[in-house]
């Protein structure tokens, strides 16, 4: 069954109306019509099974049947800075929306070399990615920060992890994360993050690790991190 997106806090028997390209896609792309069932989700842990009341052109209103809930014990937070190339950015962004992310930040670095972004594009990856993998939580867009502001920052009671080259077998990500927790990961550029960076990230409590022995691309790097941390926290305890 086909799932939509509409940003709002709704409970049974209210009737919400999609806007107009959700609308679009819902009456005209897909060809439903009044009496379909079909999903939409708000993003914030919520999907709701609907009822198509209404299905004039560019206006689909849909009656709440029912809602389902979904949370996740743990939180993921990525903060990767841009690539060079666009596409490689975005196509990081949908893997991690597909795979569920709950907050992304792009980060300036010494070594940054892209430091525009156009978020209001990567907001509807996000979107996308959600509708398509049908997940109940949206993640989370944080619009380019410094490094050295995000690692001042730093939340206690979080584990905050930088992902850098050469690091010993002991340091896998994997092996460093304590389950059901809150993660923050830096993701370095293309040219890695500087000594000094490390260095000030290492005082403020990060941990370094290894995201594995092959030499990653910035965006691959990114997602790898967002998988361990999932698998991380579904293995069995023994």
């Amino acid at each position: 069954m086909h799932i939509f997106y509409h940003p709002q806090k709704s409970s049974v028997n209210d009737i919400v109306t999609l806007d107009r390209e959700e609308s679009q896609h819902c009456l005209k792309v897909l060809r439903h019509k009044k009496g379909d069932q079909v999903y939409f989700t708000n993003g914030m842990g919520e999907r709701f099974l609907c009822r198509i009341v209404n299905d004039q052109p560019g206006v689909a209103q849909l009656e709440v049947l029912s809602v389902e809930s979904f949370s996740r014990p743990y939180h993921i937070h990525i903060a990767i800075a841009p690539t060079k190339q666009p596409d490689r950015i975005e196509w990081f962004l949908e893997k991690v929306c597909e795979l569920g992310v709950d907050e992304i930040t792009f980060v300036e670095c010494e070594h940054s070399v892209r430091t525009k972004l156009k978020l209001e594009r990567a907001e509807k990856i996000t979107i996308s990615a959600l509708k398509q993998s049908k997940n109940f939580i949206k993640a989370k867009l944080n619009g380019l920060v410094k490094l050295d502001e995000l690692i001042q920052t730093a939340q206690e009671g979080r584990q905050n992890f930088v992902a850098i080259a050469d690091q010993p077998i002991e340091n896998y990500l994997i092996a460093k994360v304590k389950k059901h927790s809150s993660y923050l990961i830096l993701i370095g550029p293309e040219g890695d993050f500087s000594a000094a960076e490390i260095d000030q990230a290492i005082s403020k409590g990060f941990l370094t690790v290894s995201l594995g022995e092959s030499v990653l691309r910035t965006e691959t790097a990114g997602i790898v991190a967002c998988h361990l941390l999932h698998v991380a926290n579904q293995i069995a305890t023994p």
